[in-house]
């Protein structure tokens, strides 16, 4: 016997896994970020350039939570509504489970124009800071894989309800692994330009002054 139908049970610890799921995406993508990477950046990197390149990284991470925030909402809202039809078709009631979505943002205030007045990068550190980022990619899939496995087991049972649902997050899981990739992809190589320059400037400098010309 094939049952069509849902298990209001397993509907709700499903909800409340993507919930968790979610969460720690946010944290991923904004709390470690701004601990792990940015704060960790303003230490060994300042200047009005610096400045500039944060403002526009904290627009792209505010715009990838954004889209995060609005997929969540999508994801919790579908699932509330397919167990409301369902418990309507078989004379229940079903009461949303809902998840807590996070204003949470990049705060740009460790990124300062000079450290003790030297304008300018700590180039051995940037380098080791620059690897943080994947570190966070890493926790961003892990928690993407998390909603996959949050919705493995959704609660909804018959016809090909899972296997969409299932598709559909993985799908989700794709376009925001790839958002950071490119996020990531894109700092990496202005943050390692400006390493090369500044060590190119060094040298320049250094050989200028040893040989008594200009730089």
């Amino acid at each position: 016997m094939a049952l069509t139908g849902y298990d209001p049970s397993a509907v709700r610890i499903s909800i409340i896994n993507v919930g968790n799921s979610y969460d720690a995406l946010i944290d991923a993508l904004v709390t470690k970020n701004q601990t792990n990477f940015v704060q960790a950046m303003g230490s060994v990197w300042a200047c009005e350039q610096a400045k500039q390149f944060f403002i526009a990284y904290q627009i792209d991470i505010a715009t990838l939570v954004l889209e995060v925030n609005k997929v969540y909402n999508s994801i919790v809202s579908a699932m509330n509504g397919a167990a409301m039809t369902l418990a309507n078709t078989s004379g229940s009631t079903w009461s949303n489970q809902e998840i807590t979505i996070s204003g949470a943002s990049i705060d740009l205030s460790p990124i300062k124009e000079d450290i003790n007045g030297v304008k300018g990068i700590d180039l051995q550190q940037a380098t080791v800071v620059l690897a943080e980022l994947d570190t966070i990619l890493r926790n961003v899939t892990s928690a993407l894989e998390s909603t996959l496995s949050a919705v493995s087991s959704s609660g909804f049972v018959g016809g090909e309800m899972q296997t969409d649902l299932y598709s559909a997050i993985d799908s989700i899981k794709t376009k925001i692994e790839t958002a950071f990739g490119q996020i990531k992809t894109s700092v990496n190589t202005a943050i390692t330009d400006t390493i090369n320059k500044y060590s190119t400037d060094a040298s320049n400098i250094s050989s200028a002054f040893s040989g008594g010309q200009s730089a």
